[in-house]
């Protein structure tokens, strides 16, 4: 996101995170920033430099889906959001955050975004049920039409100048203190919302397009990922596996409706993803939660095929058994509804599966650099 930020011109930009891992810590080589703050002291530097910010993106989460300890994800996952929510709600900082497909769980109810599904939902582990519970929490009746005034037809688009002419710029909604006392820092140093009757947020949001969007992000690929380890994309995994060994293991299917490699998932490359979110900063659109695939599942055969064709070699493809601490929760079909995002004024078109691995293979996997 820092790198598509930084394309677009804006180099006033300040990077959160716990800053602890130096594989990670090179992914913001040769960014342009502001400067560096870390997660557990965000939500007071927030409150104390709303004035200064134009913006939150809020895209970190612990996103381990075999991490079962649901203490690591209520608070990391649920109760950081809720406090950051709380402090952009009050102060009129437009908020960006990133939910999952994960909450769509087996596809009992489809892929919709529509708001009247969101409670419904099943997700498979806890990760994916710390994404649907801020999404539910977001979502539910509150002072105004949602927590957020949350918006119920999809309209046009203005630009950012047009949107700011109606801006109150002082953002003066309530005083400091009064939103620490609901977004509340714990002995840990991680913001946490309490649990009273003022963990509903204030509503200043309602009826105002543009000023929050949450994101289902389906299965999302491309650079910069050298860190996640297991949690790393297929195409990541595939691409380092066939340039060790010159073949590929696929999981095997368990299940009979499935044949090996058939498994499919809605693949989006991470620079469509970004250049969704820039859109969302630069334009007015309704407040919602939006999924963010390609609209098309395609199969991990074909990712796979795919991968060797970047690397320019034929395909060595076998199968093996899905990990037994995975396997229950395995999701073997996504693919995600995407005429609300079209319909807020998103156009551009997508990268193909085949044109996205060519991308992420040939211009970063290969000499392992980042984007």
């Amino acid at each position: 996101m820092v790198k598509r930020l930084n394309d677009a011109g804006y180099t006033d930009v300040v990077a959160v995170d716990d800053f602890s891992r130096p594989d990670k810590n090179r992914n913001l080589e040769g960014k342009k920033l502001h400067g560096q703050v870390h997660r557990n002291n965000f939500a007071r530097w927030l409150e104390r430099n709303h004035a200064d910010v134009d913006a939150v993106f809020h895209l970190g989460a612990r996103t381990d889906t075999t991490e079962m300890d649901v203490a690591i994800f209520d608070a990391l996952n649920l109760q950081y959001s809720k406090a950051l929510w709380m402090i952009c709600a009050g102060f009129q900082i437009p908020f960006f955050y990133a939910s999952s497909a994960a909450t769509y769980g087996l596809g009992e109810f489809g892929y919709s975004d529509d708001h009247q599904l969101i409670p419904k939902l099943k997700p498979l582990n806890p990760y994916g049920q710390s994404k649907q519970d801020f999404d539910v929490w977001l979502t539910s009746p509150g002072p105004s039409q949602g927590r957020g005034g949350v918006e119920r037809s999809v309209e046009g688009t203005d630009s950012v100048g047009e949107r700011e002419k109606g801006m109150d710029k002082s953002k003066s909604i309530e005083k400091p203190s009064t939103f620490l006392n609901k977004a509340a820092v714990s002995n840990t140093g991680v913001p946490t919302v309490q649990s009273t009757e003022h963990s509903t947020p204030p509503p200043p949001w309602a009826g105002r397009g543009g000023a929050w969007a949450g994101f289902k992000f389906f299965n999302v690929y491309g650079p910069n990922e050298y860190h996640k380890g297991r949690m790393a994309s297929v195409i990541f995994h595939t691409a380092r596996q066939i340039k060790a060994t010159g073949a590929m293991k696929l999981f095997r299917s368990h299940r009979p409706d499935y044949r090996d490699g058939e498994q499919s998932r809605d693949f989006i490359y991470v620079k469509d993803v970004v250049d969704v979110l820039l859109f969302f900063l630069e334009n007015k659109a309704p407040n919602a939660i939006y999924n963010l695939g390609t609209g098309k599942a395609r199969t991990f055969l074909d990712l796979a095929k795919g991968t060797f064709r970047a690397l320019n070699l034929e395909p060595d493809i076998s199968f093996i058994d899905t990990p037994a601490d995975i396997r229950d929760t395995y999701q073997y079909f996504t693919e995600a509804e995407m005429a609300k995002l079209r319909a807020a004024g998103y156009r551009a078109p997508f990268y193909g599966l085949e044109e996205g691995i060519e991308d992420y293979v040939q211009r970063y996997l290969r000499a392992e650099t980042i984007w």
